[in-house]
């Protein structure tokens, strides 16, 4: 006979240890892009369509496989926004220093990088390799029609400064005109390192307002045997942290290596997380802080000169880490 009082009560201790009590403090994300670019009846809509979204693919039934793919997606969208804030604090070091060359690859792949962290967290986007290897026109036009669910107008907007960052990008990768970055400026284009910015926060935002919808339909419709899917163990997800070694050798067996950091990173969520929660709940501060740190010189930690690179000062450039 099934206890169903017991039963409760564990589902219960799930759910709490699950959401940490920071539904109960003031530990949550604040937006601030979204809020002054799409009204109230917008972001109502935008979030209603996201979580139908899911609704479709789940339908209430969360399955192990199922949970363990929106934890990975959730992963790969926060490791995308790591990836941008890393190149943005690159970008303004390189613009103070003058490294020129630098601008165009650093301030495309920065908003690339944030639109696939859009990507990872659409319920319409079908999980598979030609999700995580997707190219980059596609990208841009998935995030142009994601954006249109906010805002027609706008939708079309960010499609075509997505494109000039594009072609701005290629512009010197493949014809490197004489005159250097100044050229776009003579005709009338500009990439100013705070636009550019000012684009990667509304794109974060997105993608944590997606993250945030999911966990909401979880906690809303599928706790009730969160027992039967919520084992978070397995080699699924550490796929995330397995990578194919581009070095040739004789054999020509491939040869693949595992990323500590990654690692380490995903033991966390497994250990922590029964079911997928908002990017900006995904991993506690001192480990966003490492993820940071392994792109700085080992000369920052006993050094605190201002001219050396430090990206783990400014992480929250583009997107609100948590503090804690």
């Amino acid at each position: 006979m099934v206890d169903n009082k017991k039963t409760d009560f564990i589902r219960e201790v799930k759910v709490v240890t699950q959401l940490g009590g920071r539904q109960m403090g003031d530990d949550e994300f604040k937006y601030e892009e979204i809020l002054t670019r799409f009204t109230e009846s917008e972001i109502n809509a935008y979030k209603q369509w996201v979580s139908q979204g899911f609704g479709r693919v789940c339908n209430k039934k969360m399955t192990k496989e199922l949970n363990l793919e929106w934890i990975t997606r959730h992963y790969l969208s926060l490791k995308m926004i790591i990836s941008a804030s890393v190149m943005i604090t690159s970008l303004e070091y390189n613009i103070k220093k003058g490294v020129n060359i630098s601008v165009p690859y650093l301030s495309y792949y920065a908003i690339l990088s944030c639109c696939r962290a859009i990507v990872f967290t659409l319920p319409s986007q079908k999980w598979g390799k030609n999700l995580i290897e997707m190219k980059h026109t596609k990208i841009l036009n998935t995030v142009g029609d994601c954006v249109r669910k906010l805002n027609i107008a706008y939708g079309g907007e960010i499609l075509s400064i997505l494109s000039r960052y594009r072609n701005y990008r290629e512009l010197f990768s493949y014809k490197f005109p004489g005159s250097g970055i100044d050229l776009v400026s003579d005709f009338g284009h500009r990439f100013e390192y705070d636009d550019t910015v000012k684009l990667c926060k509304i794109l974060c935002e997105i993608a944590q307002l997606n993250s945030e919808q999911v966990e909401r339909y979880i906690e809303k419709h599928c706790l009730s045997n969160i027992d039967e899917w919520g084992n978070c163990g397995g080699k699924y997800i550490l796929k995330c942290c397995i990578y194919k070694n581009v070095e040739q050798n004789d054999t020509k067996t491939d040869l693949y290596m595992i990323d500590e950091e990654d690692e380490c990173a995903l033991k966390y969520i497994m250990e922590h997380h029964s079911f997928p929660v908002s990017l900006y709940c995904n991993l506690p501060e001192w480990k966003i802080r490492d993820l940071f740190a392994v792109w700085e010189s080992e000369e920052v930690s006993y050094n605190q000169d201002q001219d050396i690179y430090h990206p783990s000062r400014k992480r929250n450039v583009i997107f609100q880490f948590p503090c804690k």
